[in-house]
């Protein structure tokens, strides 16, 4: 079995796209809503209480409740064919289609 790990978090790509991930995926009207549910996360976040491994999922979980799995997946599909590949790092995007890996293994 083949298998490939990717981390978008500015390595792989030019700019950490989980949240343009949100705001791809999320209406206007919970996004604003969210911000203001997650002001104290936020601000942690911000002064460096908070680690992003630790608020990401509950950005996660504020921002897709309730949305129904197959929609989210719809909206991970259509980001990724759209939006992502427009953020790859080309020397990294060359040594992904040789097959080589980023780590020099």
């Amino acid at each position: 079995m083949n298998l490939a790990l990717f981390d978008f978090d500015g390595t792989i790509t030019t700019r950490d796209t989980f949240l343009e991930f949100i705001r791809f995926a999320v209406a206007p009207q919970r996004w604003l809503l969210g911000k203001a549910v997650l002001r104290p996360w936020i601000l942690g976040y911000r002064l460096g209480l908070v680690s992003a491994p630790k608020i990401r999922p509950v950005i996660s979980r504020v921002a897709f409740w309730g949305m129904r799995e197959q929609e989210l997946r719809r909206l991970g599909e259509e980001f990724a064919k759209e939006k992502l590949p427009t953020w790859i790092r080309e020397e990294t995007r060359l040594r992904i289609d040789s097959g080589r890996s980023l780590m020099g293994w």
